[in-house]
């Protein structure tokens, strides 16, 4: 019964990415979704945005808390992330600071760190 239409995880985490200020360009930056039984590997536009993807996880999704990942071949260095939750409070400071413009797009650049990849692997589970 689970996810069936790739577009609905796309549409769902660039929302997410807009409200919280992680795109660093206008609109989003999910560009693509394929699905697996148990897992979701999407791409980014650009190497920064899916380094900020990562913040993401623990997002609930479908009565489930998503786990976003590099996926296996990654070979970059390993960025630390915030976790939803994390992120969901620094957006409400940003915010209350007018920091984040009304497209959610940063204002003062927060890109945690640069990745020579745009690919991420989700768990749906």
């Amino acid at each position: 019964q689970g996810l069936q239409d790739p577009q609905d995880l796309i549409n769902f985490l660039n929302e997410a990415m807009i409200h919280t200020g992680q795109n660093t360009q206008p609109g989003g930056p999910i560009t693509d979704c394929r699905l697996s039984p148990k897992y979701a590997f999407i791409t980014c536009r650009c190497p920064e945005e899916c380094t900020n993807t990562l913040n993401l996880t623990g997002i609930p999704f479908m009565n489930s808390h998503l786990k976003i990942e590099r996926t296996a071949q990654f070979e970059g260095p390993k960025t630390g992330a915030m976790n939803w939750s994390q992120l969901s409070k620094l957006t409400q400071e940003r915010k209350a600071k007018g920091e984040l413009d009304g497209g959610g797009a940063i204002s003062d650049a927060l890109v945690l760190a640069q990745a020579p990849s745009s690919a991420l692997a989700l768990s749906l589970e």
